[in-house]
């Protein structure tokens, strides 16, 4: 309870920061912005916002060696770790889906189920803890929309295999396609 009381209050409780931003020395409780490597956050996000899929920008990232979250923290942080050598595009996803690089502190996805059983379940987007300005946005909130109206976009594929080429940007008022 004392945990839950701390979010409320606009505190991060976790262990690690994310990706691209480290806990304030100062205070804890905080976030700066990782100078290393919050412009690899940047250019996730502009690369889609070019028209890049996910699988576009995981060669990128690997075809220029950026080290992986996970390779990062264990060199920066000497933690153990399960290491992923290779960006793949579920790592790109998790980084365009967190809505924590706009500033606004996200806690409170997920709750155990009971002391016993050491389940989490997820929590409805509406009982998430939000604290907004919490930390310094590395991206913009319309800039962070814009790039889940990309990714929410569906191509549907037609009879004979193909996808047309407006699919995911137009839709039929009449019959939805």
């Amino acid at each position: 309870s004392s945990l839950i009381v701390k979010k409320h209050n606009g505190e991060f409780v976790g262990k690690l920061a994310p990706y691209g931003y480290i806990k304030d020395p100062k205070d804890k409780h905080k976030f700066l912005i990782d100078k290393n490597v919050s412009h690899i956050i940047r250019k996730i996000f502009d690369m889609i916002l070019d028209g890049k899929s996910r699988r576009e920008v995981a060669d990128f990232l690997n075809q220029n060696d950026i080290l992986t979250p996970s390779e990062y923290l264990k060199i920066n942080t000497n933690k153990d770790v399960t290491v992923m050598k290779k960006w793949n595009p579920e790592m790109v996803n998790s980084i365009l889906r967190n809505e924590n690089y706009t500033g606004t502190l996200f806690q409170g996805k997920k709750r155990k189920l009971n002391y016993r059983v050491n389940k989490k379940i997820n929590i409805d987007k509406d009982n998430w803890i939000v604290t907004k300005n919490h930390h310094e946005p590395i991206i913009s909130k319309e800039k962070f929309d814009k790039v889940q109206d990309i990714l929410n976009r569906q191509a549907k594929v037609n009879k004979d295999g193909s996808i047309d080429i407006l699919s995911g940007f137009l839709k039929c008022k009449c019959c939805n396609n």
